[in-house]
């Protein structure tokens, strides 16, 4: 480093440590100091976040420039971590303040929410989630019709043809699902348009071919529906992976975090029934993303052959990211609520599974009814089926790039999504989120329920209804067990998935002796 950058640098540190000094008269340092949030030394720059939040604390009136200027930065491609904690503190200490200029900042965009804000990754403190968006249909693999999607030229249907499939909703970048600090969409609307989405006869009539060819279809990219499978991008996913062969069985369900073709591919002349996924990317650092998801992904390697974890054959990130996981039918949102023994089944079978995910240094972090998938084509409750966590870690790359009431049900979500004060996502929101989900197996319903402000604000709380109040016939002893699990405070929840897993196992016994 030149001299030039030792003294600025060395000036840079004294304007923070006169404005730590002196942070009630700080109006003359705050621009410079609001600057070096965007300094290349880290050190620099958290400094200069403790100076703001210092300044703010001491001086109210400085909120409105303090808060303005943060909310400019929170709208930049890549958004500094020291930022977004200088908003964070400002926002728990003056609340109201804060939510006062926020919605002044709405007015004056024309509606438009001027931050989807809560944290890095957590959800917005306005317009985070509507719970009568139609959650339970997102996540779900279903079949699309006799008629098929056209693939590769190592993609066939049984009879040896190419395979055409009936149109599907659109991907969510042909929709703008996804909202971006530029442009607000309706959470609802994806949900709404693929529920009226229906093919007629001519939707799926196939095109004929061009002369000299056979079979399928084989229009051109410009003369091919937007609904037509990617002919190209199935062959670099089948050149990149494992597979020998890949067979196209049904195409284009909207998961939940990607677009999912039901297949069935060949490795090792081994056949398995996968579905195939091709991840949602966000609009602008897609590098970033990608290397978090491809760390995510790693995770969920590590821990794939691990009893009732969702399969994950194979991975890539050419020509967009992708996976070929174990294909399932059903999640728990697909089930209405289960006896007792076999919701407690359910709960201990769950509790030993993300038990593993720790065992292994992994979090799953996104644990809610859509995260947990079923084997079957016909879902009988009288029959044991073996509930699988799927998605696993992929909320922690998702969250940081979309709105992540999108990845996560926030009825399930733990507090720590909603505000930094309650700590960082880590073992302890698994152990929140798996006691929202035996609330969920114990009375079919969802902890909380209602609108945006209400839900956070129940949750923040801690004042789910109890289990017993809901059903009768769930004991009390059910309600201990998962209040302890979903206190909102972390140093109140179970210490580990063990001791849950301890709790529930006694539980059993329990039932077993006085029944």
């Amino acid at each position: 480093m030149g001299s030039q950058g030792v003294d600025d640098e060395a000036a840079a540190r004294e304007r923070i440590a006169a404005l730590v000094r002196s942070p009630a008269e700080s109006r003359r340092l705050l621009p410079g100091v609001v600057g070096l949030l965007e300094a290349e030394d880290d050190h620099l720059r958290l400094s200069a976040a403790c100076g703001i939040c210092l300044a703010g604390r001491a001086d109210p009136e400085l909120l409105p420039y303090l808060i303005r200027r943060l909310l400019n930065r929170l709208h930049a491609d890549s958004v500094r971590a020291e930022a977004m904690f200088a908003f964070e503190y400002l926002a728990s200490q003056f609340p109201e303040e804060v939510d006062e200029i926020v919605d002044e900042l709405r007015e004056e965009n024309d509606g438009r929410e001027p931050l989807s804000y809560a944290r890095p990754g957590g959800f917005r403190r306005s317009h985070i989630y509507s719970p009568s968006s139609n959650r339970h249909d997102v996540g779900r693999t279903r079949l699309a019709g006799d008629r098929r999607d056209p693939g590769p030229q190592q993609v066939y249907n049984d009879d040896g043809e190419p395979v055409k499939r009936q149109p599907g909703p659109k991907t969510a970048a042909e929709e703008g699902a996804h909202e971006t600090d530029d442009d607000e969409s309706d959470p609802d609307t994806s949900a709404d348009e693929e529920s009226s989405t229906d093919a007629t006869d001519d939707d799926t009539a196939t095109p004929e071919a061009p002369d000299g060819q056979s079979g399928g279809v084989h229009a051109s990219p410009d003369e091919r529906p937007d609904w037509i499978l990617d002919e190209e991008t199935l062959e670099a996913i089948l050149a990149e992976s494992a597979f020998e062969d890949i067979t196209i069985l049904a195409g284009h369900e909207q998961g939940l975090f990607s677009e999912n073709y039901r297949t069935l591919a060949v490795a090792r002349g081994t056949e398995r029934a996968t579905a195939l996924r091709l991840f949602r990317q966000p609009e602008s650092n897609t590098d970033g993303f990608e290397r978090y998801l491809s760390v995510a992904l790693d995770r969920w390697n590590r821990v794939s052959a691990a009893s009732n974890v969702i399969s994950l054959y194979d991975y890539g990130q050419r020509p967009q990211p992708w996976a070929a996981v174990a294909y399932t039918e059903q999640t728990l949102a697909d089930r209405d609520r289960l006896p007792i023994g076999e919701a407690l089944w359910n709960a201990i079978t769950l509790t030993r599974t993300v038990e593993t995910l720790h065992d292994n240094n992994v979090i799953h972090g996104g644990l809610d009814p859509g995260s947990i998938a079923y084997t079957g084509a016909i879902m009988d409750e009288n029959e044991r089926l073996t509930p699988l966590i799927d998605h696993v870690g992929l909320i922690e790359a998702f969250r940081f790039h979309f709105d992540p009431s999108e990845y996560l049900d926030p009825r399930y979500a733990a507090p720590e999504y909603f505000d930094a004060t309650f700590g960082e996502i880590d073992h302890a929101t698994d152990i929140y989120q798996l006691g929202a989900i035996l609330y969920r197996l114990f009375t079919g319903e969802a902890p909380y329920d209602g609108d945006d402000r209400p839900v956070q604000r129940q949750i923040l709380e801690g004042s789910a209804v109890a289990p017993s109040e809901q059903v009768e016939t769930v004991p009390r002893s059910v309600d201990n067990v998962i209040s302890k699990a979903m206190a909102a405070q972390k140093l109140t929840r179970y210490e580990t998935v063990a001791h849950l897993e301890q709790d529930l196992l006694q539980l059993r016994d329990h039932l077993v002796t006085d029944g």
